[in-house]
C-alpha cells in the first residue's frame, strides 16, 4: 500500500486502518487509538463520528460514501489529508464553525484574515453537491492540493474564496462546474503549479498572467473564442485548450517551454503561431478545419523529441484525426506523405470517423469498413483528462 508522505514522521502498518469495500454504515468505534491513516471507502458511511480519540490522525480517505456534512472533524486537529471524494456534501459551515471555535477556546478574538486552523494539505471534494459557500476554504492555510471538480459552483463561489490565503496552494482544480469567469484567481500566488478548469463556461481567459509558476493549464471544453491572456505564462508546459470556439492559436506563441499543446476541436485554420514553440512534442490538432497540408508546415524545423521511445530526435507525434485533408485518398499512403512533406514528424494519426448507432450503444468505425481496426477516439485529447 502506498501511503501519504507525512512530514517528519514514518507511517507504521499497525497505524493504518484499510476496511474499504466493506459495508459498515458507520464509522467502528474501536478504531486504535495511535492510528495515523484511516480508509474507508465504499462502506456506506452517511455521517463522520466516533473518531473523537484519533488525535495522531493524519490521512482519513472517506470516498464513495454517502457523507453530507463535515461535522465532527473537530477533534482531528493534525489532519493534513482529506478525500472525502463522490458523497452528497452540500455545505463547509462545519469547516467555518471549528475554526471559530477554536479561536474562542483560545480566548482570542477571531480574526478570519489570520485563521490557521486544520492543518491540511490534500483536501478532495469532488463530486459533491457544493454549491457557491466556499468561503471556509480561506481558512485552510496550508492546503497545497484542493480539488473541486464536478459540482454546482458558479462564479459567485470561486469568488467567495480569499486566495490570497492560500499561499501554498500548487494544484487547483476546479474542473466540470459551471464557472463563466475567473478573474477572482488574480490573486492566487505564484506558487501553483497547475489549474485545471475544464468543463465549464469561461469566456475569456483573465486573472492568472501574474502566475508565472504555473507549468500545467487547461481549460478545455469552455466558450472561448480566442486564446488571448495564455501569452503571459511562459514556463507553461502542457496546454490543452481543445473544445472551444477558436478561430486562431495566437497567444501561444510566446510559451516557448511548451512540450504539449491541444488545440483539438476548436475552428483554427493556421497553425503558423507554433513555429517557435522549438520545444514541442506532442500537438493535438484533431477536428480543425485544415485544408491542406501547408497547413502543418510550421512545424517543420522543430526540434525533435521522442515521446514513446524517450530517445533523442525531433517533434515525433502530430494527431489529426478528421480534419478535412488527412481523409482524401491523395494522402492514404500517410508514410510516404509524411517524408515528403514535414520529414521532421516521425508519426502521424489521421482517420476519419463515423458515429454509428446500434441498439442502445455507440461504436466508431472508419469510413473505409469495420475491417480495418479503427483508432480509439480517446486519442483526441490527452488519456489523464
Amino acid at each position: 500500500m502506498e501511503h501519504f508522505k507525512h512530514s517528519e514522521e514514518e507511517v507504521k502498518e499497525e497505524d493504518v486502518v484499510d476496511e474499504s469495500y466493506t459495508p459498515k454504515y458507520t464509522i467502528p468505534t474501536d478504531l486504535p487509538s495511535t492510528l495515523v491513516e484511516l480508509h474507508l471507502t465504499s462502506t456506506r458511511i452517511s455521517n463522520i463520528e466516533h473518531l473523537e480519540h484519533l488525535t495522531r490522525l493524519k490521512k482519513l480517505v472517506l470516498r464513495q460514501n454517502t457523507i453530507t456534512a463535515l461535522d465532527g472533524l473537530s477533534s482531528l486537529t493534525t489532519l493534513e489529508y482529506l478525500d472525502v471524494y463522490d458523497n452528497k456534501l452540500t455545505t463547509l459551515e462545519p469547516l467555518e464553525k471549528m475554526s471559530k471555535l477554536a479561536w474562542v477556546s483560545s480566548n482570542l478574538t477571531f480574526q478570519p484574515e489570520c485563521v490557521t486552523f486544520l492543518p491540511f494539505r490534500y483536501l478532495d471534494m469532488s463530486f459533491n453537491n457544493l454549491k457557491d459557500h466556499l468561503s471556509p476554504i480561506s481558512y485552510l492555510t496550508s492546503l497545497s492540493e484542493l480539488y473541486l471538480i464536478h459540482n454546482h459552483i458558479h462564479t459567485k463561489g470561486v469568488e467567495a474564496v480569499d486566495w490570497k490565503a492560500l499561499a501554498r496552494l500548487s494544484i487547483l482544480e476546479l474542473g466540470d462546474n459551471k464557472i463563466r469567469q475567473i478573474s477572482a484567481l488574480s490573486s492566487l500566488h505564484s506558487t501553483l503549479t497547475s489549474l485545471w478548469l475544464g468543463k465549464n463556461k469561461i469566456e475569456k481567459v483573465e486573472g492568472i498572467s501574474h502566475l508565472q509558476g504555473l507549468q500545467r493549464l487547461s481549460i478545455q471544453n469552455n466558450r472561448l473564442t480566442s486564446f488571448a491572456g495564455v501569452e503571459g505564462l511562459t514556463n507553461l508546459e502542457e496546454l490543452y485548450l481543445s473544445h472551444n470556439g477558436a478561430k486562431a492559436a495566437d497567444g501561444v506563441e510566446s510559451l516557448t517551454a511548451l512540450t504539449t499543446l491541444d488545440l483539438s476541436h476548436n475552428f483554427i485554420a493556421s497553425l503558423l503561431p507554433l513555429s517557435t514553440l522549438k520545444n514541442l512534442d506532442e500537438v493535438w490538432a484533431s477536428f480543425n478545419p485544415f485544408e491542406s497540408t501547408d497547413v502543418l508546415q510550421p512545424l517543420k524545423h522543430l526540434p525533435k523529441v521522442w515521446v514513446l521511445t524517450c530517445c533523442s530526435g525531433q517533434l515525433s507525434h502530430v494527431y489529426s484525426v478528421d480534419c478535412p485533408v488527412f481523409g482524401r485518398k491523395p494522402f492514404a499512403n500517410r508514410s510516404r506523405q509524411r517524408q515528403a512533406w514535414l520529414p521532421s514528424v516521425c508519426s502521424i494519426v489521421a482517420a476519419r470517423f463515423i458515429l454509428h448507432r446500434r441498439r442502445s450503444s455507440h461504436r466508431w468505425r472508419t469510413r473505409h469498413g469495420p475491417k480495418r481496426r479503427p483508432i480509439a477516439a480517446a486519442m483526441t485529447r490527452p488519456a489523464h483528462l
